[in-house]
């Protein structure tokens, strides 16, 4: 079974919204902003396009010493190439005023993954050719604070591989315990499933960070971990941690519990709403209703947990 995503790369969450904010807005109207508009011209817009051709030239045949070749004739010979031919052209679509701009911000959002891909990729490769491991600090009289640097920027663990559980059918970790000799075998569930072989492979092979969200996935399962002797001790804590039939504190987020009330809320981090990286006046928006969302959720008291 695939596990690639129904979705593009582009379509987050947040910009699914705005997508569907756009559609709420402008609904069918034409270009000009006329709801149920009967003109056919006002939805006529003139896209400029680009396309490729072939385009032949021919190339005489010489020897060696730079004289024609020539057959029995007298007629030289001459060898057909092909070259790419790139031009330009105006069409008329026939288009609605929410397809033009959804078109047009999702351009807008490809060309800004794309940029925030290659300024990843540069930060990464920068921090793969860094300061090396503590076996190989810098020499000299250096030596030492190169090791201090290390040791000062060194995580909580080093993934040493990752494997796959052939009884359980999932996959699962192997973890070094920073400064210790201690290693830990860590199910991962199905935490790996949206990441790609490449990547699975540069993570066991040369110690590259996974996905950002796969990693959080992995660290809250490492953390969950802690004092479990085995994979069912690690399941049940996550079932008792997050059960909603128990009796005591249940841990939730805001998403997740939207139509769901309480006598008592207390609201974690509040410095997080809005979100820090919530910069469009859209995602301002939706940083809006969801604070709206956790201050609703109390029949009587709200403790918010600064």
């Amino acid at each position: 079974m695939s596990n690639k995503s129904r979705f593009p790369k582009w379509s987050t969450p947040i910009r699914q919204a705005y997508l569907l904010e756009l559609w709420a807005k402008f609904n069918n109207q034409c270009l000009l902003g006329h709801n149920s508009c009967n003109i056919a011209g006002h939805y006529a817009y003139t896209a400029n396009r680009a396309t490729t051709t072939s385009e032949a030239y021919k190339v005489a045949c010489v020897d060696k010493n730079g004289d024609k070749i020539v057959d029995a004739t007298g007629k030289q010979y001459l060898v057909t190439f092909y070259r790419p031919v790139k031009s330009y052209y105006q069409e008329t679509i026939t288009i609605r005023l929410y397809d033009f701009l959804a078109d047009t911000v999702v351009d807008s959002w490809k060309q800004d993954d794309r940029v925030a891909r290659s300024e990843a990729d540069r930060i990464e490769s920068i921090a793969l050719h860094s300061l090396g491991e503590v076996g190989k600090p810098i020499r000299g009289r250096f030596s030492n604070i190169a090791r201090d640097i290390f040791h000062t920027n060194a995580p909580l663990y080093y993934l040493k591989a990752i494997s796959f559980d052939v009884l359980r059918l999932t996959p699962f970790a192997k973890i070094k315990i920073a400064g210790s000799y201690a290693h830990l075998f860590i199910s991962l569930g199905h935490s790996l499933d949206s990441v790609s072989k490449n990547k699975k492979r540069k993570a066991m092979r040369y110690g590259k960070p996974l996905p950002a969200l796969t990693q959080s996935k992995v660290d809250t399962i490492i953390a969950i971990a802690d004092g479990c002797e085995d994979v069912t001790d690690v399941t049940n804590k996550i079932a008792s941690t997050f059960s909603d039939e128990v009796e005591g504190v249940v841990f939730s987020s805001i998403h997740k519990a939207k139509g769901l009330e309480a006598k008592n809320i207390f609201l974690l981090k509040p410095d997080l709403l809005p979100h820090p990286m919530a910069k469009q006046p859209w995602e301002l928006q939706q940083e809006r209703n969801l604070q709206y969302v956790a201050y609703t959720r109390t029949l009587e008291k709200l403790s918010i947990v600064l």
